[in-house]
């Protein structure tokens, strides 16, 4: 079993890359899914915004976190505020936020970028991308830059995983 596990973890790792943080002055608008944390989003915004000023953030926020972000007037954003689980509604209220615009990138704040807890943001960008190929990024708290190769592998790599462990844990309770 053990082999399976360390295939099905090589694999869901391969499709996250380590890139440079300069790779984001390549887009013109990213959607970016907000953190609680004003400094780190600052730290962000002053490092982006010194590759290139011309970018555009759509910032998905809860209503503390639209608050501060709106406040912030130094940098080209948009906030669009959301209140509860990121759900795929969210993407018709930044469509319709955005109108006709396009977008190129979609970026969320992590700790670390292979983690089971996020694969719901993980699902959101996948459901965004339908239709659209665009950079799915994750920065870490460190302001490591991540992308994901292959979104959709990937979810359904995290998806066995946490079938396979939950397939585990059924079998030890029970007596066959």
């Amino acid at each position: 079993m053990k082999n399976l596990y360390d295939e099905l973890l090589k694999n869901i790792k391969n499709c996250v890359q380590t890139v440079p943080f300069q790779k984001l002055a390549d887009c013109r608008r990213i959607i970016t899914i907000a953190v609680n944390e004003e400094g780190i989003i600052r730290e962000f915004l002053d490092r982006l915004f010194a590759l290139s000023e011309a970018i555009e953030l759509v910032f998905v926020a809860q209503p503390k976190t639209a608050a501060i972000l709106r406040t912030i007037a130094d940098y080209n954003i948009y906030v669009v505020e959301w209140r509860g689980t990121y759900t795929n509604e969210v993407i018709d209220v930044v469509r319709n936020r955005l109108g006709d615009l396009e977008w190129d990138g979609f970026l969320y704040f992590c700790d670390q970028p292979v983690n089971l807890r996020n694969i719901n943001i993980l699902n959101l960008a996948e459901a965004f991308n339908r239709g659209k190929e665009y950079s799915i990024y994750t920065i870490d708290i460190e302001g490591t830059l991540y992308e994901y190769q292959n979104i959709a592998f990937y979810n359904q790599g995290i998806h066995l995983y946490k079938e396979v462990n939950a397939f585990i844990s059924m079998g030890s309770e029970s007596e066959c």
